[in-house]
């Protein structure tokens, strides 16, 4: 049960505005291409797309905010809400709004739905709500050269984050777009950014699969993955249990103006394995 803790309600138009832009500017995913078909395959899975999120929101739990005057930071009972628009006194730069609350960390198998009997994930916090609005900070990055070994230079680490994040312990909902990396003027230096968006929904059943103690799980939504970009994915009847090769039945599909990919999930023996 999340905790509830007072926060100003964001522009939630204005976030949706933003995640709805990003997808619209977004080149499709050239399906047609096996080798990104198959990579987007294995991470296009309700569990794969929830995992992503939650990765996001731990990059977020985990900041620091040393300076105690930027940015604004209230926390409490659960959550905190963090306002930008200034530099700190080491130049870490802040914009946007975050809001965030989780519940109870350590409370039960955490984002899951039955535990070991193939829920979301586990050892997170059983819910989280995670609200951003233009949301990003900008920190100095020292220069990681290349190959070449002659990079010099300053650069910048870039986190953004905008849009939603609402997860229970049986069901998600996103509308996210998380960008982040690292620019430097200098080419000889590593460099370059990530991006991943969801407009996707996930949840599991509440009743198992006849004769298991597994819980099916289904999704569906609009995905973008740098650097192969956007397309849509359903996902019926996965079954994730505790056999370590991966889901062992269940359907995903993924389409773009490209064309279109399928994969049936069939690890260790498929369902004969619970027969085992």
């Amino acid at each position: 049960m999340i905790r509830v803790l007072t926060l100003t309600l964001l522009a939630l138009v204005g976030c949706e505005t933003a995640v709805t832009r990003a997808f619209e500017a977004e080149p499709d995913a050239d399906l047609s291409d096996e080798a990104v078909s198959d990579a987007l395959l294995l991470v296009s899975t309700p569990p794969e797309v929830e995992s992503q999120a939650w990765a996001i929101t731990l990059l977020l739990l985990r900041e620091e905010w040393p300076d105690p005057d930027c940015p604004t930071v209230v926390e409490g009972q659960g959550g905190l809400r963090v306002t930008g628009g200034c530099t700190s006194r080491s130049g870490v730069t802040y914009e946007g709004d975050l809001s965030l609350v989780t519940g109870s960390i350590g409370g039960g198998g955490g984002a899951s739905g039955g535990g070991a009997s193939g829920g979301f994930g586990s050892g997170r916090p059983p819910s989280v709500s995670l609200s951003a609005y233009r949301f990003a900070i900008t920190r100095p990055a020292s220069c990681i050269p290349d190959e070449t070994g002659e990079g010099s230079g300053d650069g910048v680490e870039i986190i953004r984050v905008d849009g939603t994040f609402e997860a229970s312990a049986n069901a998600f909902d996103l509308d996210l777009l998380f960008e982040g990396g690292v620019e430097n003027d200098d080419p000889a230096c590593q460099q370059g950014m990530t991006r991943w968006g969801a407009r996707y929904a996930g949840r599991i059943d509440q009743q198992p699969w006849p004769g298991t103690d597994f819980f099916p799980q289904h999704g569906r939504g609009e995905l973008i993955v740098s650097p192969y970009g956007r397309f849509d994915a359903r996902t019926d009847d996965l079954l994730v249990t505790t056999c370590t090769a991966g889901p062992i039945t269940g359907h995903t599909a993924l389409t773009s103006a490209s064309g279109s990919a399928e994969l049936d999930h069939e690890a260790c023996g498929g369902l004969d394995w619970l027969e085992e």
